[in-house]
Parts: structure tokens; sequence; C-alpha cells
């Protein structure tokens, strides 16, 4: 992240829970930023 950026966003539901991308989150928070990318999904059901 440092060295290129985040290249995939994490993936986010309309109540902004995180469906892919914890360990981008958590990497994010190691280096101190307080936003990262995200693109919402709302097309997805609970299965």
């Amino acid at each position: 992240m440092q060295e290129f950026g985040f290249t995939v966003p994490a993936l986010i539901d309309e109540a902004n829970r995180i469906l892919a991308g914890h360990g981008r989150l958590e990497a994010a928070k190691l280096l101190g930023l307080t936003s990262i990318p995200c693109v919402r999904v709302s097309h997805m059901s609970e299965a």
C-alpha cells in the first residue's frame, strides 16, 4: 500500500459493512490511514 497504493477497493454493502477487503482495512489501519477506497454493492442478497 505504501509503494503502490490501493489497487483493489474494499466492497461494502448499504449499511457500510465490509463484504470483502477486511485484510486491506487492517493493513490501512496499521499504516495510519483514515479512509480507504470502497465500492458499494447493493445487488447482493444475504445468501
